[in-house]
C-alpha cells in the first residue's frame, strides 16, 4: 500500500470536505469556502457532489479579480506525489500550487496562462508515453463523482452509490476513497485499458457480455445498468469516444417473487430464532422476529437504532433516510406502532451500541447475511423434518402483508377485513397522487389495530408448537 500523508487523513479535514455538499442552500449553484492559511485558495462544492480547488487573485494586467481552477479534490496523497494542474489533489497539494500562483502574482505574471501551458505540456508528455485510461482508475473516478448527472433533480443517496459501486466491483475504503471488492466486472478487468488516449474504446459489448453471463441473473442485470451509466459518464467527460455498454440489454427474466411462508414455516422459524445458540438467536433470529412483527423493510430493521424507538409510547420512528432509500422522498419519520410482543422482544434485547442488531457493537448486521440465512434454512429443515424452500428476508414482509389481508378485526360494525390503504400504511408504501392530495389520514390508529391483530395471530401460530 502506498504511503500517504497522515496530515490529510485527519478526520476534521475529511469531514469538512465531505460535509460541504450538505451545506449548499436549495437553488444555489455552488458554495466557496476559504482555506485557512492559504490566501486566495478556496474549496468549491457543487450540488452534483463535485468539489475542486480554485485560486482567486488580482490579475496583474487588468487589475480585476480573476481565478484559475487548480484541480478536483482528493483526500489522500501518495509519498512523493507532486501537484499537477487539473489532476485530483489533497489540501496540501492545493496549498503548494496556490503558493506557486501567489509567487507569480508577486512577480506581476498572470498564473492562468502559465498553468494552462503547464497542463498542455504535461498532457503532451502523457499522450506520448501513456497507453490510455485503465478500467480500475476510471471506475474509481466515476464512483467518486457519481452525482455528475442528477436523477429527478436530486443527488443519489450514499446507499445507492455504494450499491452500484459494488456492481462494478468497488466498496468504500477508510480514507474517503474506493477499493476493489474482488468481485464485479472489475475482478475481470483490473489493469486493462478501457480507452486509448485518442478515446478509442478497448473493451466492447462482446467482452462485457462474456463477463456478465458468468454472474447470477439478478446481479448481471443490475451490473448492466451500472455499466451503461458509467459509459455515459466516460463519454461526457471525454474519457472515451463511445459507450460500448449502451447496446447491452437485460439478459434474464425476473418474475415477481411469490414466496410466502406457511404457518408451519413461521412456527419453525420462530422456534429456531428463540432457541438457537450464537448469532442465530441474536442478532439474526431477533431481527427476523421484528421483521415479522412490524412488517418493515429488511434494510430498515437491519439498520434500526435504539434512538429511533420510543418504547414508552410504543412507537418506532423509522427515519426519513430509510424511507428515501425506497424513493419515497419523505422529509419526516414514519411512526410504526409496536405491538405488545414487539415491545417484549425489544426489551429483551441487549444494548451493544447504537444499533439494535449488531455483532460488533459498532455496525449493523450485514445486508445479505448469507451464512446466517443458510443456518436458518438448515435448522428450519430439521424442525420441519423436510427441506425448507428457500426464502429471503423480504419474503417475511410479504408473508405478513398477505396474512394481514386475510385477518378480520373487531369494529363497531362487527368483524371486518382490513382496507388495502391500512395495509399500505403499515408497509409504508407510496400513495398515488390523488390519495396523497385528498386523503390526509396517516392511518396510524388503524395501523396499530392491524399490527396488534397480526401479532396476536403470530402468537397463535407460534404457541401451537409449545403445546405439542
Amino acid at each position: 500500500m502506498p504511503a500517504v500523508e497522515t496530515e490529510y487523513r485527519s478526520e476534521p479535514f475529511s469531514l469538512w470536505v465531505n460535509n460541504s455538499l450538505k451545506r449548499i442552500p436549495n437553488g444555489k449553484a455552488s458554495i466557496a469556502e476559504t482555506v485557512k492559511g492559504a490566501p486566495g485558495l478556496q474549496l468549491i462544492s457543487r450540488p452534483s457532489g463535485g468539489r475542486s480547488w480554485k485560486y482567486f487573485y488580482q490579475n496583474p494586467t487588468t487589475k480585476r479579480t480573476d481565478s484559475v481552477t487548480l484541480g478536483p479534490v482528493k483526500l489522500t496523497r501518495e509519498l512523493g506525489e507532486n501537484p499537477v494542474v487539473g489532476e485530483p489533489m489533497t489540501l496540501g497539494m492545493a496549498k503548494e500550487l496556490a503558493a506557486y500562483c501567489r509567487r507569480l502574482v508577486r512577480e506581476k505574471r498572470d498564473p492562468k496562462p502559465i498553468l494552462t501551458k503547464l497542463k498542455r505540456d504535461i498532457e503532451a508528455v502523457i499522450v506520448a508515453t501513456w497507453d490510455g485510461h485503465k478500467v480500475d482508475e476510471l471506475f474509481r473516478e466515476y464512483v467518486a463523482n457519481y452525482n455528475w448527472r442528477l436523477t429527478r433533480g436530486r443527488p443519489a443517496l450514499p446507499s445507492t452509490i455504494e450499491y452500484y459501486a459494488a456492481r462494478l466491483g468497488l466498496r468504500p475504503d477508510d480514507r474517503g476513497g474506493w477499493k476493489p471488492t474482488g468481485n464485479g466486472v472489475l475482478s475481470h478487468w483490473t489493469g486493462k485499458i478501457y480507452a486509448a488516449h485518442d478515446g478509442t474504446v478497448k473493451i466492447d459489448h462482446v467482452e462485457a457480455d462474456r463477463v456478465l453471463r458468468q454472474m447470477a441473473p439478478a446481479v448481471a442485470d443490475k451490473t448492466i445498468e451500472a455499466l451503461r451509466r458509467f459509459g455515459d459518464w466516460a463519454v461526457y467527460y471525454k474519457k472515451a469516444n463511445s459507450n460500448p455498454f449502451a447496446i447491452l440489454t437485460q439478459l434474464h427474466e425476473h418474475p415477481e417473487r411469490e414466496r410466502e411462508l406457511s404457518a408451519e414455516e413461521i412456527r419453525a422459524l420462530w422456534h429456531v430464532a428463540s432457541t438457537a445458540n450464537g448469532t442465530l438467536n441474536y442478532p439474526y433470529g431477533a431481527a427476523a422476529k421484528l421483521m415479522l412483527l412490524t412488517l418493515q423493510r429488511p434494510g430498515a430493521v437491519r439498520r434500526a437504532r435504539w434512538a429511533d424507538f420510543d418504547l414508552t409510547a410504543g412507537v418506532w420512528n423509522v427515519p426519513h433516510t430509510e424511507r428515501n432509500k425506497r424513493r419515497l422522498r419523505k422529509k419526516e419519520a414514519n411512526p410504526v406502532p409496536l405491538s405488545a410482543p414487539a415491545l417484549t422482544l425489544l426489551n429483551s434485547l441487549p444494548h451493544r451500541g447504537d444499533y439494535v442488531f449488531t455483532e460488533d457493537g459498532s455496525n449493523p448486521i450485514s445486508e445479505d447475511a448469507k451464512a446466517a440465512m443458510r443456518e436458518l434454512h438448515q435448522h428450519m429443515s430439521v424442525e420441519l423434518g423436510a427441506p425448507v424452500t428457500r426464502w429471503q428476508w423480504r419474503d417475511l414482509r410479504r408473508t405478513g402483508a398477505t396474512g394481514l389481508s386475510r385477518l378480520k378485526v373487531d369494529t363497531q360494525f362487527g368483524p371486518m377485513g382490513l382496507y388495502d390503504r391500512v395495509i399500505h400504511a403499515v408497509l409504508d408504501h407510496a400513495r398515488d397522487n390523488i390519495d396523497a392530495t385528498y386523503i390526509r389520514n396517516d392511518y396510524l390508529t388503524e395501523a396499530r389495530t392491524a399490527l396488534n391483530a397480526w401479532a396476536a395471530h403470530l402468537e397463535t401460530i407460534t404457541s401451537r408448537r409449545a403445546e405439542k
